[in-house]
């Protein structure tokens, strides 16, 4: 104890100088054992050496202890004096020295005195090995999707398994997905990938085309790309409904007679559409271009709503009588119309509307045994034009996929989800998926993008990432999202070690505080791909490696 004290108040010429001293007047001592004493003699006092020099004094605290220390160097050096092994002037340098040595210990006790100091445990609670050991047993479902690396080994999560990826542009985030992507082609299994960039597509076609997959593209505002006719796979009226209600979405309470009435309307139109095909076995059936001319042949609400009565469908005439009690009041019906028109104005474009006039592929062919790669391009540059429909697709596509599930297991990647509308029921749906062989991600800029799922402040990140079985961030730029990890993530108690220093006394003592297990400023601190996931209750530190390091 005195020892150590002691060492502490020296700085590191002082240690190099205290060192150097005790093994001069150390000297003495083992001269005289090994010169003048038998072997046995040499042993017994070598013995007593510890218990004399430790143990005792260290009964009786830390000055005693260091004043014993002084007193042996005195007896080591007065040793030499009554031996006829040294010489007078020897022995008389071991006493200066032993002298210098007193002096010394004296000036450092009573002189130097070691600076105030806090010493906080650093270690990092998310790469520590028993950390890694235990997320890389979590995540090793070979079969499942690739979820970034934690101590050089990969991750990956189950078929039944959803996740959340929180990352601004520019952190790695695309190229980590495109990695997914290519592991998940090496199986040879159907995927659908939100692309809007887009770019995804042309980043892997050539290893897809090697993989013997069959590849459809679905760009609503661009030509030569393939088409779809969503009415096409819809097969009841619930589905139908849903579309309806995807394209028109819900805008506030104040709104809802407008919106809900508009629904019914798009939803009896495309019904009446069917139906006519049904009964004259000819004619295009329901497509939104379809709808939209069948709005525009009418020369006013109750021209529309009379043909519409006169449907071979019974469900289309209750509807068309339901809304002709509303168009009694001609300023709601107007209103009614405008809503309709305004949520379906991207049919006015001449690429829109040809790419939504007919099939070209059909979700049926995600359930084949041959792979197919769907890439749904809704660009950002026309985010405005065709969020809408971009929104619709989504939901469509995933109602069909939970209801059909005889199939290979089909992966679904929605990158930037959150510059689409709510997807309708997108909650209920990941909530119900667990089973239905449909791994889907979900990624985000940021936690702001996910409040369009619920009412409250903070309510629609909670909502999301609670349908999710891992979350993943890279870099966050936002405080508002850093914040909020920071705090999901937890909390831990670090060990603080702190030294004062008053009149000469050094005083040590420790304590626990508690603080987060990652800052939010470390969070807007990430590096390129670095990433920080959480699985149920596992965090860890990882890296989501970009597809270049895979090729």
């Amino acid at each position: 104890d005195g020892a150590t004290w002691l060492w502490h108040r020296l700085n590191t010429w002082q240690r190099v100088v205290a060192i150097g001293v005790l093994a001069l007047c150390t000297a003495p001592w083992v001269y005289l054992v090994v010169a003048e004493l038998s072997v046995i003699e040499a042993l017994i006092l070598l013995g007593l050496v510890p218990l004399v020099t430790g143990i005792l004094p260290a009964a009786f605290g830390r000055w005693i202890n260091l004043v014993w220390v002084i007193a042996l160097l005195l007896l080591g050096a007065g040793g030499a004096l009554v031996s006829d092994t040294f010489a007078n002037g020897a022995a008389m340098l071991f006493m200066l020295v032993a002298g210098a040595i007193i002096v010394f210990f004296l000036w450092v006790i009573f002189c130097v005195h070691p600076p105030a100091s806090v010493e906080k445990d650093k270690t990092d609670l998310l790469a520590t090995p028993e950390t890694q050991r235990a997320v890389q047993a979590a995540l090793s479902h070979t079969d499942g999707v690739y979820a970034g690396d934690v101590g050089g080994e990969p991750l990956f999560t189950s078929l039944e398994d959803r996740a959340c990826v929180i990352g601004p542009p520019g952190t790695g985030k695309t190229t980590f997905m495109v990695n997914q992507l290519l592991r998940w082609a090496e199986t040879q299994r159907p995927f659908v990938c939100l692309d809007i960039k887009p770019e995804i597509e042309g980043l892997v076609r050539e290893q897809l085309v090697e993989l013997g997959y069959r590849i459809r593209v679905f760009n609503p505002t661009q030509t030569g790309h393939d088409r779809y006719n969503p009415f096409d796979d819809i097969e009841g009226p619930e589905g139908l409904g849903e579309l309806a209600a995807s394209l028109i979405p819900s805008e506030g309470a104040e709104h809802a007679v407008f919106n809900e009435s508009a629904r019914d309307l798009l939803d009896a139109m495309a019904s009446h559409l069917k139906a006519q095909q049904r009964k004259k076995r000819k004619g295009q059936g329901a497509t939104l271009p379809a709808v939209r001319s069948l709005l525009e042949s009418a020369n006013d609400p109750a021209a529309l709503l009379g043909q519409l009565s006169n449907s071979p469908d019974k469900a289309v005439r209750g509807i068309a009588r339901g809304l002709s009690m509303t168009g009694a009041n001609e300023r709601l019906m107007g209103s009614i119309i405008a809503t309709f028109r305004s949520n379906l104005r991207f049919l006015r474009y001449p690429n829109i509307s040809e790419s939504v006039s007919t099939s070209d592929f059909s979700l049926k062919d995600l359930t084949t045994d041959r792979p197919v790669a769907l890439f749904l391009q809704f660009e950002e540059a026309h985010r405005d034009t065709t969020k809408d429909l971009m929104s619709a697709m989504v939901a469509h596509l995933m109602r069909y996929l939970i209801i059909h599930t005889d199939r290979s297991p089909v992966l679904l990647l929605l990158d930037e989800i959150g510059n689409a509308p709510a997807v309708p029921g997108l909650i209920q749906k990941l909530n119900t998926i667990r089973s239905r062989k449909l791994p889907t991600w979900l990624y985000w800029q940021s936690l702001e993008q996910m409040q369009r799922y619920g009412a409250k402040a903070g309510e629609g990140a909670n909502i999301i990432l609670g349908a999710c079985d891992l979350q993943m961030v890279f870099r966050l730029n936002d405080n508002a999202s850093a914040e909020w990890v920071s705090q999901r993530i937890g909390t831990v108690d670090r060990l603080i070690k702190s030294r004062s220093v008053s009149e000469g006394t050094v005083t040590d003592s420790r304590s626990l505080r508690e603080e987060p297990v990652i800052f939010s400023h470390e969070l807007q601190q990430l590096k390129q791909s670095e990433v920080i996931g959480v699985y149920r209750e596992h965090r860890w530190r990882g890296m989501a490696k970009p597809y270049h390091q895979l090729l």
